[in-house]
């Protein structure tokens, strides 16, 4: 079994969305309620932090290495004295803030926003700043994946206690067929963040679970299960100049620290298979 190893012991209230920048070998995360990016130098562990005016549901590269966040109210550039630029703010948001996201191999940002009555959404954002609803009665959404031949999209809801796959239409940026993988393999969380492996498996956080496992969505089972020092984990991401470094975020909120101490701190574990360099916003990905 591989080990875990703690990389950031700041007690963070809800770490999440880790981002691996290969060109400048610097992994950011974010903690969504204390509105901050902490980037990590994984060589010498070193580590920045930045203050923003709004909470942070995710964070994605530019190509010029810049990041954009999708916030409360909309999608901003983020700046490294804290402050931030809009790219897009919709006049109607469904949902009470926007959450997890990525960058598409198409080079858009693909979002949900949470709402505790499924009254979310799950949009696209183009590089020009429009903005495209895909679903509704989106209730959280988390845990975005594309398989390498960018026809299927894996996806999160977490209130559902599912993970959904969809045809994935790169052209035109438009997901359909909707259809169920397979429900959180642990009975007592709810799938969270989510990331894929360069075999084409995910590798997913659960919330309240305590533990991150890797599945085979073709075949829709459990491969590995691995055990964290966290109840609640929140995403998990590939780092490193090989890609074979996964990195798990934690969430401390509402927890008992005699219980767990390490809630809120991120982790680290090596993996024999690598993952997938990130896609950038704006950019015209190949393949």
């Amino acid at each position: 079994m591989a080990s875990l190893n703690i990389i950031d012991d700041k007690r963070q209230i809800v770490a999440e969305g880790p981002l691996w920048d290969e060109k400048k070998n610097l992994l950011y995360t974010i903690d969504i309620l204390g509105k901050t990016v902490r980037t990590t130098d994984l060589l010498t562990l070193e580590h920045t932090e930045t203050v923003y005016p709004q909470e942070i549901g995710c964070i994605v590269l530019r190509e010029n290495g810049t990041l954009v966040a999708a916030m409360q109210d909309g999608v901003y550039d983020l700046h490294e004295d804290g402050s931030i630029s809009p790219v897009c703010v919709p006049e109607k948001l469904k949902g009470r803030r926007f959450n997890d996201g990525k960058v598409g191999p198409d080079g858009r940002l693909y979002v949900s926003t949470t709402d505790a009555q499924h009254l979310g959404a799950f949009y696209r954002v183009d590089a020009d700043g429009s903005i495209t609803e895909l679903v509704d009665h989106i209730g959280c959404g988390n845990g975005l994946a594309w398989a390498k031949d960018a026809k299927t999209l894996y996806y999160v809801d977490s209130p559902d206690r599912m993970i959904y796959a969809f045809d994935f239409d790169k052209e035109n940026g438009t997901v359909s067929n909707r259809r169920c993988v397979m429900e959180s393999p642990c009975p007592s969380g709810e799938p969270d963040g989510m990331c894929i492996d360069s075999e084409d498996k995910l590798w997913l956080a659960v919330w309240g679970g305590g533990a991150f496992y890797r599945i085979d969505p073709v075949r829709r089972t459990v491969m590995e299960r691995h055990e964290i020092g966290s109840k609640i984990v929140s995403c998990c991401a590939f780092a490193g100049t090989d890609l074979k470094t996964l990195i798990i975020t934690t969430a401390s909120k509402n927890v008992d620290f005699s219980e767990q101490p390490d809630a809120g701190k991120t982790f680290a574990m090596r993996t024999e298979v690598s993952g997938c360099v990130s896609w950038r916003f704006g950019s015209k990905c190949k393949g």
